[in-house]
């Protein structure tokens, strides 16, 4: 139980923050900046695709012979 007890200050303290980034959501979404999250969202999962490739050897890859 003392694990949970000492976790809950940390919760607090990242509440605020989550809040915010609830309201810039919120924000963009009702005043139609669509174009900026779908930018935002290529941009991430082309980095996670990045991210996932350069896992691999480069064997799996092709790129020695």
């Amino acid at each position: 139980h003392a694990k949970i007890k000492d976790s809950m200050p940390l919760l607090e303290k990242n509440e605020p923050k989550m809040s915010e980034a609830k309201n810039y959501l919120s924000s963009i979404l009702n005043h139609g900046r669509l174009s900026g999250l779908a930018v935002l969202l290529r941009l991430v999962s082309n980095s996670w695709a990045q991210a996932i490739l350069l896992l691999q050897p480069p064997e799996a890859l092709g790129l020695q012979e």
